[in-house]
């Protein structure tokens, strides 16, 4: 419960720092998906092997619109498209480890920075040859990696306990802005005749990227405390109404974190819900035009439109939840409810794709569904690590993150096998959907069986007051301030158990 203090969040300077995070991640996703939308402008069209099913939606009599130049076959795409999560899956864990012991903002810094350069070297690198360009899109998510766990550890020091799920939603919904944004920009690009179309989107992207580093570097502090720019009044707010965690400066007890049965709800989780996503990320711009026929220019379009679901999901559910379980219900409680719900409903439209068949719009629209309840869990899952490891932040963050980026990492290689040698076929396509549905109903009821909220303590945790350790730049006033006590009557503290 908050105590007596009182900010409106959505006019506070915590919330431009949520927008900017999630503006930060948006950048990440834009330069992460566009290759998705490209690479069906950068390759010759794959002729079917198998001709049983090549007339479902006329398809395979088509031309193709397409103006690339690279002989790729699907298998290599596959692996390409993959390559990125091979570097990001398996650095998260590492990274989190930095996270908690630098701070999240020159890693969230160097994850833009870096990103960016290598989405500038992507149409030189595809020019040289393939294994060129995979390397150099796994060095990228190797680079990328900090990114989720830096938000996390920036969103334990920057919101309260009751704002954490908004705050972390904002920023994780920032993904989906991005790939709302790349791909009809990207498809766009694609269309143009201009040095070639789509190197043109990885130049622009990476250009926004350079930007945002640089605005972020200016205006955005580790902690609120350090900030010139956010007001006495809101950084009292802050600190009182958070948890400072007393870290341990031994080694870190792994065996501890991995055996607690509380951290198997959101790893678990993050299973269905990456696979999910990541299905409709990287493969959904092929489905459409491989089995459907979609022009470049509208594919870009209506693989943006789940994404902007996926987004209301995150916030409008995420919103929801908080204002349930501030006033009505308990923290697990709403968690649950909303995970199972949404599950169940999100794997409903994901099998109701199948009736659809050559309707291009009604499989966007029931896609969207999918990925609007999809986001609804996310939303849960992710703010359900912060309270449960409040020390180990980015470590526990970066586990169950890694759970859900093996699923980027295996969903373009699951669908190429799916539809090996006939991507025109809706029977194969439909498996995939399906796949992905069950898997999300069978993960999201696990997840809120295992789901549990209380922290887990590995030293000392307790409601902030002033903290030495994460607020060692407060001026003297400051100090004086946020140590002076005074009670709320209708939430009386007894201060003389607090230590500062």
């Amino acid at each position: 419960m908050e105590i007596h203090s009182k900010s409106n969040f959505f006019t506070s300077k915590r919330f431009l720092v949520a927008l900017m995070g999630s503006a930060g991640i948006g950048c990440l996703y834009t330069m992460r998906v566009c290759l998705s939308v490209a690479i069906v402008a950068m390759t010759l069209p794959i002729k079917s092997v198998d001709h049983s099913n090549q007339t479902e939606c006329n398809v395979a009599n088509q031309t193709s619109s397409s103006n690339g130049n690279y002989d790729w076959n699907s298998t290599l795409q596959s692996w390409i498209l993959s390559a990125f999560y091979y570097g990001y899956s398996g650095f998260i864990i590492p990274a989190g480890m930095v996270c908690d012991k630098l701070g999240g903002k020159r890693l969230f810094l160097f994850a833009v920075f870096s990103t960016s350069t290598f989405t500038m070297l992507t149409p030189l690198c595809a020019s040289l040859s393939p294994a060129i360009l995979i390397i150099l899109r796994v060095i990228a998510g190797i680079c990328e990696a900090p990114s989720y766990t830096a938000y996390a550890v920036l969103t334990n020091k920057w919101s309260t306990q009751s704002e954490k799920t908004l705050f972390s939603g904002i920023g994780v919904s920032g993904a989906y802005i991005g790939t709302v944004i790349s791909q009809p920009v990207t498809g766009y690009f694609c269309s143009l005749n201009l040095f070639g179309g789509w190197p043109l989107a990885f130049y622009f992207f990476g250009v926004i990227g350079f930007i945002w580093c640089i605005v972020w570097y200016f205006f955005v502090t580790e902690t609120p405390q350090i900030s010139q720019y956010v007001s006495l009044k809101e950084k009292e707010h802050i600190v009182r109404n958070s948890v400072v965690v007393l870290k341990s400066n031994g080694p870190i007890p792994w065996l501890k974190i991995i055996s607690k049965r509380p951290l198997w709800s959101p790893f678990i989780g993050q299973i269905g819900i990456g696979y999910g996503t990541y299905v409709i990320l990287n493969s959904f711009p092929t489905y459409l035009s491989d089995a459907l026929g979609v022009d470049i220019e509208n594919n870009g379009v209506l693989s943006a439109i789940p994404f902007i679901f996926l987004w209301l999901g995150i916030i409008l559910l995420a919103y929801i939840s908080d204002k349930l379980r501030s006033s009505y219900l308990s923290t697990r409680t709403t968690r649950v409810l909303v995970i199972s719900i949404g599950a169940i409903l999100s794997a409903v439209f994901g099998f109701l794709v199948e009736l659809m068949k050559c309707n291009a719009l009604l499989v966007t629209l029931l896609t969207s569904f999918n990925l609007f309840f999809i986001g609804g869990c996310m939303g849960q899952v992710n703010p359900n690590v912060l309270e449960l490891f409040p020390e180990y932040t980015g470590i526990a963050y970066g586990l169950c993150v890694t759970s859900s980026n093996v699923m980027g990492l295996l969903s373009p290689i699951i669908v190429n096998r799916i539809t090996l040698h006939n991507q025109h076929s809706l029977q194969r396509w439909q498996i995939v959907f399906n796949s992905s549905s069950f898997l999300m109903l069978v993960t999201g009821f696990l997840c809120a069986f295992f789901l549990r909220t209380n922290p887990i303590q590995f030293t000392d945790v307790r409601r902030s007051t002033v903290s030495e350790m994460d607020n060692p730049h407060l001026t003297n006033l400051v100090k004086t301030e946020l140590s002076r006590p005074r009670p709320d009557k209708n939430n009386p503290i007894d201060t003389s158990s607090n230590t500062a």
